[in-house]
């Protein structure tokens, strides 16, 4: 075969070797628990548990609002232990902005 040049080899797209990896990586899944389900789905027994989202929401909202709770009640304790003259100084700072 004279005369024939060899092809030159095809570069394969970044975002094609990102598909192929992710069907490798989704085929193994898939064997990995055809196995698991074989087996007696033993893989499952001790898995994450969902969690309720909302709680977990509400969760961090109260704790949000503890910390600032704490934050101010600390800034009045702080401003009540001062002196009078460190009140009077507070007043006028406020007043000249």
């Amino acid at each position: 075969m004279e005369g024939t040049e060899p092809r030159a080899a095809r570069d394969h797209s970044p975002v094609l070797q990102g598909l192929a990896l992710i069907g490798v990586l989704a085929a193994a899944m898939w064997i990995v628990e055809g196995i698991d389900q074989v087996a007696g789905g033993s893989l499952d027994q001790n898995g994450i548990q969902p969690r309720e989202v909302d709680a977990e929401v509400a969760r961090w909202r109260e704790r949000a609002q503890e910390r600032s709770r704490a934050r101010r009640e600390a800034a009045t304790a702080e401003r009540a232990a001062g002196s009078p003259a460190q009140s009077r100084e507070r007043r006028r700072w406020w007043r000249r902005g």
